[in-house]
């Protein structure tokens, strides 16, 4: 199909309009639907990809979540038409360029504005991870930003139809390379944390002017091989004004285990949107001081202001913690101090138990010793006794014998 054919109309509701662009999947039209008189992007599907039976049988499987996704950062997918031999998606319209149109125009786009990107990027993919939807293909020719700033992400679905068709490691051309996450190089199964990895690449791009591996004379096996295996040179040696901190959401997006990357698109934003935040308020105190004291400002106050005003959320959580420290400690002393009293009361009547046992012990020694007393006692009156006996027996022997002298 010629992307300068005249209009043309598909089924029986709509209408191209004008030629938007081409892709590695198809070329891409303004459209009208005629029946409810809206706009509507058209994407024919080159038939390349159509003349596969199985290609649409997965397409038509993994459009069926595709369908339900509904966010302001995902660029909807309404039906996937057939029209003679020739398949279309019939998508949002959405009035806009792609972000590599707007990289090949801008070196390095203002650091604001790249934040706001990859914050919107992942504020879509938090959303389509919620419900179970990866991308598999997230670059910027699949990422559109509105003559209103608002950035879509669009092609959910295609991406794993094709990998679920075809070997895209044997030869064919994958478009994406650049951005392919090493999971998908090594052509294991994926989950979220791929499509994170690949916005990485896509942050890298925008606060550097290129990505990091560039595809060059490369085969896509050698390039996909240094996403493998090679460490990526850090952003500041390109850009020697990325702040330390952006770096570090770079480089940890772009870890090579999924493990060790964001463990979600969520973590991403709360990562931009604090340190944002604490811009924000630094420039509210400088333009202050600014305006009340004539450009005089305390470099003193300053540093205050950055060690205090941007910690007062953990100040609250330490004043509540410290308080319920308090309050446990207090309840602690107070039942360490009745469980003094009542051990103290128990040893008291343990110690009057004591005297008590002491008491009797006492009597019982006495009445023992009285026993002994007695018992010698008794002793001693049969020693006695016998000595008596003894002395009657000599006694009388010797009275006999002196009768019998005589």
């Amino acid at each position: 199909m010629n992307s300068l054919e005249d209009s043309f109309k598909i089924g029986k509701n709509y209408q191209t309009l004008e030629y938007i662009g081409a892709g590695d999947t198809g070329i891409v039209y303004k459209g009208l639907n005629s029946n409810l008189n809206t706009l509507v992007a058209i994407k024919f599907l080159k038939p390349e990809l159509t003349r596969s039976n199985k290609f649409i049988s997965h397409l038509n499987q993994e459009l069926q979540s595709v369908f339900e996704l509904n966010h302001p950062n995902i660029v909807n997918v309404k039906e996937l038409l057939k029209d003679g031999d020739k398949y279309y998606i019939i998508m949002e319209y959405v009035d806009g360029i792609d972000l590599r149109d707007i990289l090949k125009n801008n070196d390095i786009l203002p650091f604001e504005t790249s934040i706001n990107i990859v914050t919107q990027i992942a504020k879509g993919l938090e959303y389509s991870h919620s419900k179970e939807v990866i991308h598999r293909s997230l670059q910027p020719e699949n990422i559109i930003v509105s003559k209103d700033k608002l950035v879509k992400i669009i092609n959910f679905g295609i991406s794993k139809a094709i990998a679920n068709t075809w070997l895209t490691m044997t030869g064919t051309n994958v478009s994406n390379v650049e951005y392919m996450s090493p999971e998908q190089a090594e052509g294991e199964l994926v989950d979220h944390r791929s499509d994170i990895y690949s916005l990485g690449i896509i942050a890298y791009e925008l606060f550097t002017g290129q990505v990091p591996f560039k595809k060059g004379n490369q085969t896509i096996l050698q390039l996909a091989m240094k996403h493998i295996n090679s460490i990526p040179e850090l952003p500041s040696k390109i850009n020697k004004d990325i702040p330390s901190w952006i770096e570090d959401i770079i480089m940890k997006c772009i870890e090579k285990k999924p493990s060790d990357r964001f463990q979600s698109a969520s973590d991403i934003i709360k990562a931009f949107e604090n340190r944002d935040n604490e811009q924000k308020r630094l420039e509210i105190f400088i333009s202050s001081k600014v305006e009340n004291e004539n450009n005089n400002i305390d470099m003193k106050e300053l540093e205050h202001f950055l060690l205090n005003d941007t910690n007062d959320e953990n100040k609250e959580k330490e004043e509540l913690v410290i308080n319920n420290e308090e309050l446990v400690i207090n309840n602690n002393v107070t039942q360490n101090d009745i469980i003094n009293q009542e051990d103290s009361i128990k040893i008291d009547i343990q110690n009057e138990d004591n005297k008590i046992d002491n008491k009797e012990n006492i009597k019982v020694e006495k009445k023992t010793l009285s026993n002994i007393n007695n018992i010698n006692n008794i002793k001693q009156i049969k020693i006695f006794l016998g000595i008596l006996i003894i002395l009657e027996v000599i006694i009388i022997s010797i009275i006999l014998l002196s009768l019998m002298i005589e």
